[in-house]
Protein backbone atom coordinates (compact mmCIF):
# COMPACT_ATOMS: atom_id res chain seq x y z
CA UNK A 1 0.00 0.00 0.00
CA UNK A 2 1.38 3.41 -0.82
CA UNK A 3 1.69 6.17 1.76
CA UNK A 4 -1.19 8.31 0.50
CA UNK A 5 -3.62 5.37 0.61
CA UNK A 6 -2.48 4.56 4.17
CA UNK A 7 -3.08 8.17 5.26
CA UNK A 8 -6.50 8.18 3.60
CA UNK A 9 -7.45 4.93 5.39
CA UNK A 10 -6.34 6.34 8.75
CA UNK A 11 -8.10 9.69 8.34
CA UNK A 12 -11.00 10.21 5.95
CA UNK A 13 -12.12 6.58 5.74
CA UNK A 14 -11.98 6.16 9.53
CA UNK A 15 -13.91 9.34 10.23
CA UNK A 16 -16.56 8.32 7.70
CA UNK A 17 -16.84 4.82 9.19
CA UNK A 18 -17.32 6.18 12.72
CA UNK A 19 -19.60 8.98 11.43
CA UNK A 20 -17.29 11.73 12.72
CA UNK A 21 -18.39 14.43 10.29
CA UNK A 22 -16.06 17.12 11.68
CA UNK A 23 -12.85 15.06 11.25
CA UNK A 24 -10.83 13.31 8.55
CA UNK A 25 -10.39 15.99 5.90
CA UNK A 26 -9.71 19.68 5.46
CA UNK A 27 -13.01 21.28 4.56
CA UNK A 28 -15.41 24.00 5.65
CA UNK A 29 -17.17 22.94 8.83
CA UNK A 30 -14.55 20.38 9.86
CA UNK A 31 -12.01 20.81 12.65
CA UNK A 32 -8.62 22.06 11.42
CA UNK A 33 -6.58 19.14 12.76
CA UNK A 34 -3.40 18.75 10.72
CA UNK A 35 -0.22 16.74 11.24
CA UNK A 36 2.84 17.81 9.25
CA UNK A 37 5.57 15.19 8.87
CA UNK A 38 9.12 15.41 7.55
CA UNK A 39 8.46 12.96 4.70
CA UNK A 40 6.14 10.09 3.84
CA UNK A 41 8.74 7.36 4.43
CA UNK A 42 10.02 8.22 7.94
CA UNK A 43 6.85 10.04 9.06
CA UNK A 44 8.51 12.01 11.86
CA UNK A 45 6.03 14.56 13.21
CA UNK A 46 7.22 18.17 12.87
CA UNK A 47 4.05 20.19 13.50
CA UNK A 48 0.55 19.46 14.78
CA UNK A 49 -2.35 21.87 14.40
CA UNK A 50 -5.33 20.98 16.59
CA UNK A 51 -8.60 22.87 16.12
CA UNK A 52 -6.69 25.61 14.32
CA UNK A 53 -3.94 26.09 16.94
CA UNK A 54 -0.32 24.92 16.70
CA UNK A 55 0.18 22.48 19.59
CA UNK A 56 3.42 20.83 18.43
CA UNK A 57 6.27 22.62 16.66
CA UNK A 58 9.66 21.18 15.72
CA UNK A 59 8.58 17.99 17.50
CA UNK A 60 8.04 19.79 20.83
CA UNK A 61 4.67 19.95 22.60
CA UNK A 62 3.60 23.58 23.10
CA UNK A 63 0.14 23.12 24.61
CA UNK A 64 -1.20 21.53 27.77
CA UNK A 65 -4.03 19.07 27.43
CA UNK A 66 -6.58 17.94 29.97
CA UNK A 67 -6.41 14.26 30.78
CA UNK A 68 -9.58 12.61 29.50
CA UNK A 69 -11.09 9.20 29.96
CA UNK A 70 -11.36 7.42 26.63
CA UNK A 71 -14.58 5.54 25.98
CA UNK A 72 -14.22 1.78 25.54
CA UNK A 73 -15.79 2.05 22.07
CA UNK A 74 -12.64 3.87 20.87
CA UNK A 75 -10.13 1.38 22.25
CA UNK A 76 -8.86 -1.66 20.36
CA UNK A 77 -10.14 -0.27 17.04
CA UNK A 78 -6.95 -0.81 15.07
Amino acid sequence: MDEIDAIRLATLNSSNYFNLKNLGALAIGRDANITIVDNLKDFNVETVIFKGKIVVSSGKILAKFKKRKISEKWTHTV
